[in-house]
């Protein structure tokens, strides 16, 4: 995966590996203190290039205003707050005798975790694209919101939890950009001005009709509940295919390969009553649908995990119930560091 720019703009932008990269040593110099090859290798990486210093300098401010803030609620925080004080960048010290046992491993163990959440929880701020999102998008839904929008032309759109789109209905077109998320589209009849929802390279265009469109990291989805629509998707893997009624296609938005299944209407849309149906989906996706109604983060690291599949109905007015019954039918186990920080092992 390419790095993307992130914390600043232009040169001074920091690459989100390198931010991994000061995050790492820090989980390293927290689990071996005293080890001075490791301080002395740490001092040669931050020395080697001025955005490795610039990446750990905030790295350790942000962590410093993590751990030290407390929560508007702080009652909240009795279930788990980590113990982690900054790291210094310089060590002055002897080493202490080390034995082949350590039984603060736990300790050590749980502090990793913590950290790994603040570090990820950093990347995950600055990155950006929600605030550049904020400015692209016309109409905007917040964290375990629906909204109802209706248009000029008398069109409805229901926009999922987190979901961002564009309008433009000038001319004789009605084009909706679906940024982020999901929308449920009732489209008013007109053969003259056809209606068109643009989502990452995949265009739906209809004249009158009622689908859902969606979007994740891993796919993109169009399920038709009324009419008939057509998809269409460019590149290596050309696809243009009709839909209709209790029809859902998805395409795999990296291989670009597809897959047409019958829904029931009840599937279509489920999110507006309050409901998430999957089916043959990885546990990945379904995470990251319900952490679109978890007021925090929700991290997960290991692969195998992530493409587990699972098919199921969840939820979506408890999110972290959800998420503990998706992740015990796939063998894994959720730790709950703050109230606002998830992070996701095998079991």
């Amino acid at each position: 995966m390419t790095a993307r720019p992130v914390a600043g703009n232009g040169e001074h932008a920091l690459p989100d590996d390198v931010l991994v990269e000061a995050s790492d040593w820090r989980l390293r110099i927290q689990d071996a203190p005293d080890d001075l090859d490791l301080r002395a290798r740490f001092e040669a990486w931050l020395e080697s290039d001025p955005a490795h210093r610039r990446a750990w300098t905030l790295l350790e401010r942000s962590v410093r205003l993590t751990l030290q803030t407390p929560p508007a609620h702080a009652a909240d925080w009795r279930e788990a707050k980590p113990d982690l004080p900054p790291v210094p960048v310089t060590v002055d010290r002897e080493p202490k005798p080390r034995t082949s046992s350590n039984p603060r491993r736990s300790r050590r163990t749980g502090r990793r975790v913590a950290l790994g959440a603040v570090a990820a929880v950093l990347v995950a701020i600055l990155t950006g694209p929600q605030v550049m999102l904020q400015l692209r998008a016309d109409e905007t839904s917040g964290t375990a919101q629906n909204r109802a929008l209706a248009l000029a032309d008398g069109s409805r759109i229901a926009l999922s939890a987190q979901s961002a789109i564009t309008q433009d209905f000038a001319g004789t077109h009605r084009r909706i950009g679906l940024l982020q998320g999901e929308a449920f589209f009732d489209v008013a009849h007109d053969t003259a001005r056809p209606f068109t929802v643009q989502a990452a390279d995949m265009t739906v265009t209809v004249t009158g009709t009622a689908f859902d469109v969606s979007m994740t990291h891993e796919t993109l989805g169009v399920s038709v509940a009324r009419g008939s629509v057509r998809v269409e998707r460019p590149g290596d893997r050309p696809l243009t295919v009709a839909l209709r009624p209790g029809q859902r296609l998805t395409i795999d938005r990296e291989s670009g390969r597809n897959g047409l299944v019958a829904v029931s209407p009840i599937e279509i849309g489920a999110w507006r009553s309050g409901r998430l149906a999957v089916r043959n989906a990885s546990i990945a996706e379904v995470t990251e649908l319900l952490g679109r109604h978890f007021r925090g983060h929700i991290f997960m690291r290991d692969d195998a995990l992530k493409s587990a599949r699972v098919t199921g109905v969840y939820d979506l007015a408890d999110p972290v119930g959800s998420l503990r019954t998706l992740l015990s039918s796939g063998g894994a186990r959720m730790t709950r560091i703050t109230p606002w920080i998830i992070v996701v092992t095998p079991a």
